[in-house]
């Protein structure tokens, strides 16, 4: 099980994250892409972030593309 602080700092990243893509990205693939969920490591060392879209798969490997950039 988890540690209420990481799953706390999860939440926060995921919602940080999709406020900077809504605001600050101009990529228009990017902005159909949704954080579903963020999992960072026990250490904070490294964090997983997942995401989801309604867009064709082209469209969706292009924004994940520009978003590991």
């Amino acid at each position: 099980m988890k540690n209420i602080r990481i799953e706390r700092l999860n939440d926060a990243f995921q919602e940080e994250i999709s406020k900077i893509i809504a605001t600050e990205v101009k990529d228009d693939d990017l902005k159909f892409i949704t954080i579903t969920e963020v999992d960072a490591s026990t250490d904070l060392s490294y964090a997983k972030v997942y995401v989801s879209s309604f867009m064709q798969d082209k469209s969706v490997e292009k924004g994940v593309k520009g978003l590991q950039s």
